[in-house]
Parts: structure tokens; C-alpha cells; sequence
């Protein structure tokens, strides 16, 4: 899995700067909201703290260059993102659940 960090344009305009581990489905969703807002890439990191450093980052770097984000955090934070487990717990659920079928097919 990789995570993504992502900026939101309204033209030249660097408006928001955004984390994800589901970059498709969270660029569906500000498709709707700002359909008029181009997504920009800012960069793919393998785990979850080096992507939100790098969030931190590019808001304080943005904000330096004179862009009007609309972020209200400065970045860094895991909000509703549900419990963190550990790689092992993780495992542990996957072998669990090896050969059952899935509720949602």
C-alpha cells in the first residue's frame, strides 16, 4: 500500500493540500465536492508517517509561497482514518479470513 499526498488548484491556485491511502476513490469525492479543481500529485510515500511529514511540508511550504489554503490543520493528522494495527494484527485478521467469503461479493 502507498500513501499519497495530494494538492487541490483552482487554476494557478494551490487551494488544498490532502493525505490519502485511497487516492481514486478520495479524487471521486472532490470531484463532486470542487469539480472545477485540478488534483495534483504531490508525491507517494510507502507508509503512513513519512506522507504525513511530507503533508506538513508541502502546507508549510505552500502557505510560505503566499497560496491561500484552505486547510484549517497544519497537517499530520489521522482523522477518521479508524483503529491503527500493527503489521502482525493485520496478519493475524488476514489468516483468520483466508478462504471465507467476503460479505460484500
Amino acid at each position: 500500500m502507498s500513501f499519497c499526498v495530494y494538492a487541490l488548484a483552482d487554476g494557478d491556485e494551490v487551494k488544498y493540500v490532502g493525505f490519502t491511502s485511497r487516492p481514486k476513490q478520495r479524487r471521486r469525492t472532490h470531484a463532486r465536492t470542487r469539480p472545477g479543481w485540478l488534483w495534483i500529485v504531490l508525491g507517494s510515500y510507502p507508509n503512513t508517517g513519512a506522507a504525513l511529514e511530507k503533508e506538513v511540508w508541502w502546507i508549510a511550504k505552500l502557505r510560505a509561497l503566499g497560496h491561500d489554503l484552505v486547510n484549517i490543520q497544519p497537517g499530520g493528522q489521522l482523522v477518521n482514518r479508524g483503529p491503527i494495527m500493527s503489521e502482525e494484527h493485520k496478519r493475524k485478521i488476514g489468516d483468520a479470513n483466508r478462504g471465507k467469503r467476503s460479505p460484500n461479493k
